[in-house]
């Protein structure tokens, strides 16, 4: 099991465990850490406090592996992306391939302070139970 751990100051971590039990230790004494002052890890840096934790079954960066997608899918979003990017009859073609590249991207563009970073669906989110 993978967990995304989202912390008040809208940094991220992935951690891979062996269950749900596991990851509400590891977030509760990583929490505790927080509100202690201590350190968060072998960096020495302080450990920031958890807001959100979402689970999923595979690490959510593996999502789309293969770099595929229907035909359909990348017809539309070569269409949507040509005619956003038209200036009078002409595109970059940097900024295509760009955006072409970024559709099997398993990174949300930009996600909000406490949303996750990856556009895998979690299977689960937790919101409490390590205060």
């Amino acid at each position: 099991m993978f967990a995304e751990l989202i912390f008040e100051t809208g940094s991220k971590s992935v951690g891979e465990y062996k269950d749900e039990e596991e990851v509400l230790a590891a977030v509760k004494a990583h929490h505790e850490r927080a509100r202690g002052g201590d350190a968060g890890g072998p960096t020495g840096h302080p450990a920031e406090r958890v807001v959100r934790v979402e689970l999923y079954d595979q690490h959510p960066g593996d999502l789309n592996e293969l770099q595929t997608m229907s035909t359909d899918v990348a017809k539309k979003e070569l269409e949507a992306a040509m005619k956003d990017l038209d200036e009078g009859g002409a595109i970059s073609v940097t900024e295509l391939a760009a955006r072409i590249r970024n559709l099997s991207s398993p990174l949300v563009d930009e996600p909000g302070r406490h949303d996750s970073a990856y556009r895998m669906e979690a299977k689960k989110v937790l919101t409490e139970g390590w205060e």
